[in-house]
């Protein structure tokens, strides 16, 4: 079986604690031939979906973690069994330009993780406004009025942008400080482009949780990230810490009622993340916190993703 990843360059990614890495990683493990792509490597010739890929091997050196085995070769995307979408937000026009080259090797039948065309369908951040009684008030919008009242009302409220991760350009909002409507003005470029807007979650300072779900199904535990002292970013990527704990009765509930919706829609992975009892966002582009997890509960969630993704083929 030959499998592709899609991702950022890989000199980029830190080694510890890297989704994706470990992924290659069960791959390799799985004895299965890996090889690896950035979104620059992808295009369309004669309506065939190809890319300039390389065979790897993820080796076990902080220092040095991956190694070549090929140089770049021009591949029919066809070719491949499995390609594992991984690619980081922002999800921008590349991003989407990205998923109609994948689109194109899905039709043909190759198995693509996550699916572009769910991954187009569904805003991670709109996406979870598909569960009203499980989210904390919310507006998504870019009228200046709208959202000065959305503050009026509820005082302190958190905004972020549709397409971003990791808490790149989050931001806390209270009604006293008096410069709402400067960050409000540039968020929204000058109120033309939406932006998400939620009342705020005093219990953010106990933790933002992931909580991992596997072709429909709630893994029992879950990554809580805590913000560093005076943030309100949990982000291990922006300096929040993690541990990793059994799910409440109130996560099993919101996984489940979620893991649901999943497994209609074929989402073969996703991250949900709930803080105080509500659910935040649907993570389906690059789900991670998946190393974290694992080495917590001696379960490899990496390989039973693969697991499940071969089960899915076999069908």
């Amino acid at each position: 079986m030959k499998i592709a990843v899609v991702a950022d360059k890989i000199d980029t990614m830190p080694f510890e604690k890297n989704t994706t890495i470990a992924l290659m990683r069960a791959v390799q493990d799985m004895g299965f031939e890996l090889f690896f792509m950035t979104q620059e490597d992808l295009y369309i010739k004669n309506n065939s979906p190809m890319a300039y890929t390389q065979k790897i091997k993820i080796l076990n050196d902080a220092k040095c973690w991956f190694k070549f085995l090929t140089d770049k070769i021009a591949t029919e995307l066809l070719k491949f069994d499995i390609i594992l979408m991984r690619k980081d937000p922002p999800v921008d026009k590349k991003f989407i330009h990205t998923l109609y080259i994948l689109e194109l090797a899905e039709r043909a039948g190759v198995y693509v993780a996550n699916s572009p065309k769910i991954m187009y369908k569904y805003n991670e951040k709109i996406f979870a406004l598909s569960f009203p009684e499980l989210i904390p008030n919310t507006v998504v919008s870019c009228n200046r009025d709208i959202l000065e009242k959305f503050l009026k009302k509820y005082k302190k409220i958190i905004l972020k942008p549709l397409d971003n991760m990791g808490g790149t350009d989050v931001f806390l909002i209270n009604y006293e400080d008096g410069d709402a409507r400067a960050i409000f003005a540039s968020q929204t470029s000058n109120f033309t482009y939406p932006v998400m807007v939620q009342e705020f979650i005093p219990e953010i300072t106990k933790g933002d949780k992931r909580v991992v779900i596997i072709n429909g199904k709630v893994f029992p535990y879950g990554l809580v990230r805590t913000p560093k002292e005076n943030s309100i970013i949990a982000s291990l990527s922006a300096g929040g810490v993690g541990r990793v704990e059994k799910l409440t009765n109130t996560d099993m509930k919101i996984a489940q009622i979620v893991a649901k919706k999943l497994k209609q829609e074929q989402i073969m992975l996703a991250g949900i993340d709930i803080i105080g009892g509500k659910l935040i966002e649907i993570n389906i582009t690059n789900a991670g916190c998946l190393v974290g997890i694992s080495e917590y509960s001696k379960q490899n969630l990496p390989q039973m993703l693969i697991e499940e993704i071969i089960k899915d083929i076999q069908k």
